[in-house]
């Protein structure tokens, strides 16, 4: 419609951002799913990372009309930090209201292998080294 009253279109980016590190990866790492793990000390230091590479390509947080995160920790603090520093110093330029949380964005829920670890002899011996990659990597 705006383009046929001779308006101009604007373009949008989508940029897309995994959770940091939580406490369940690293080693010894669990099925999360929906458990609601929290970010470790270097999972903060990644989101903060990934604002600072974003910052750098040229994305300005001030740009940002909205984010989506899914309803776990992880991801909404991941989304914020990465935010606050893609803006940087001029912390006025974001603001963590404009995150919405969606939880058609959750991870895949694991049932009842949730919280147990991935190495588990148990769960190996029940459905097999393969089928446990393929559940993790599909």
């Amino acid at each position: 419609d705006t383009a046929r009253r001779g308006g101009v279109i604007g373009t949008s980016t989508l940029l897309l951002l995994r959770h940091g590190e939580s406490q369940w990866n690293g080693t010894n790492e669990r099925f999360s799913g929906w458990c609601d793990v929290p970010l470790t000390v270097r999972g903060r230091v990644e989101a903060v990372a990934a604002g600072q590479l974003m910052r750098s390509r040229g994305f300005k947080a001030k740009t940002v009309c909205v984010a989506f995160a899914s309803e776990l920790e992880r991801s909404h603090e991941t989304c914020e930090l990465a935010l606050a520093s893609m803006a940087g110093h001029a912390q006025d330029t974001w603001s963590s209201n404009r995150i919405r949380r969606d939880m058609r964005l959750n991870e895949r829920h694991y049932g009842a292998v949730q919280g147990k670890f991935k190495n588990d002899a148990n769960l190996i011996k029940e459905f097999g080294g393969d089928e446990l990659r393929y559940w993790r990597r599909s």
